[in-house]
């Protein structure tokens, strides 16, 4: 059962919103969540060994409030985009690494506000995908690369060609849609959003067509970011106040991380790329936890009394590093080793390349 939340009646409302957005104890056997203390040891499998050819993985970044680079661990630096007018908020490459979709506010799209880009890996044929004027918000690869799904500020769900053809909207704006995730197997786009009641919370969406269902009902807090398992088997969500797991239909749901108050909630949660752990934000620190457990495994620290992480953890392709912003840095961690190097780059989020 998830541990019980201590410190008067506005915690204790907080952990009746948490049995209920997670399911209680009627949808099977919730896992006991982990606030940090009293974890077992960790599991004679962790940290898993060092792979060294990472440092050849190439990660994108902001390169200052303009333009589009890549850079590798070395310190060789590519930029895809140089024009000044791009400014870029995040970036996400193709699961063949050829196409980095990105969104952007330009001044050569007036009124600017942010759209969705697609420009291939040599930096060539930057093509708008999204409609003029969606303002969009998030966005997902499909599982072959070849579409995208992207949610707009008015709350609407689309669908388009990295091309920028064949758009198709699932729902409209009334959905209130967000945080897109594609499923492994290519049939489902989960997000947060209302369904056809108004009621909120984690949904999926047929990606051919609109049969939606409702996963995880939010209750009075709206839910936040979910994600699928590396092999769409399972779902993490984060519901604003704790981090729950669930089977990908929505079944046997429970916690898997809390915290003693609401301030040190977990956040952004983040499968690793084998589906054995989870990354996610508490703090201002970066902690791993088991994905079985919910045992405390790792924690990374700010490179530096002066910086702050300011961002979610984005693993390496090879699940022993982990990218994660701290200050005006991109700092880069090694499971089981602590943050191993900080490059000095204006930016605030990371892309690893999918293969090296």
């Amino acid at each position: 059962m998830p541990r019980t939340w201590q410190g008067g009646l506005l915690v204790t409302s907080v952990s009746v919103v948490l049995s209920l957005a997670c399911g209680g104890g009627d949808e099977g056997s919730p896992t006991t969540p982990s606030d940090g203390t009293n974890d077992p040891p960790p599991s004679p499998n962790y940290p898993p060994p060092a792979l060294t050819p990472t440092v050849t993985y190439p990660i994108a970044f902001i390169d200052g409030s303009s333009g589009l680079s890549v850079r590798r661990a070395n310190g060789e630096m590519k930029a895809l985009i140089s024009d000044p007018s791009f400014e870029v908020h995040a970036a996400e490459w193709s699961p063949d690494a050829d196409w980095l979709a990105f969104i952007a506010d330009t001044a050569s799209v007036p009124p600017a506000v942010a759209e969705l880009f697609v420009v291939d890996s040599t930096g060539t044929g930057v093509v708008q995908v999204s409609s003029a004027g969606d303002e969009v918000t998030g966005f997902t690869w499909s599982p072959d690369g070849a579409r995208l799904a992207y949610a707009t500020r008015g709350g609407a769900l689309w669908t388009v060609g990295r091309d920028g053809t064949g758009a198709s909207e699932l729902t409209a704006a009334a959905a209130g849609a967000s945080h897109p995730r594609w499923s492994p197997d290519d049939d489902w786009i989960l997000h947060t959003g209302s369904d056809s009641t108004g009621t909120p919370g984690v949904l999926r969406i047929r990606s051919t067509n609109t049969e939606l269902t409702l996963l995880v009902d939010a209750g009075p807090f709206f839910a936040w970011p979910a994600r699928y398992s590396p092999d769409g088997g399972r779902i993490v969500f984060d519901d604003g106040l704790a981090i729950g797991i669930m089977n990908s239909d929505g079944s046997d749901r429970g916690l898997i991380a809390s915290g003693t108050d609401v301030l040190a909630r977990p956040e952004d949660p983040r499968w690793s790329p084998g589906g054995d752990y989870i990354a996610h934000t508490r703090g201002g620190l970066i902690e791993i936890i088991d994905a079985r457990s919910g045992a405390l495994l790792d924690t990374f620290r700010s490179t530096t009394a002066a910086r702050f992480i300011s961002g979610p953890a984005v693993w390496g392709p090879d699940g022993v590093h982990i990218a994660f912003p701290s200050g005006d840095s991109i700092a880069v961690g090694e499971l089981g080793r602590g943050t191993q190097w900080a490059p000095t780059v204006e930016g605030s989020f990371v892309a690893w390349v999918p293969a090296g």
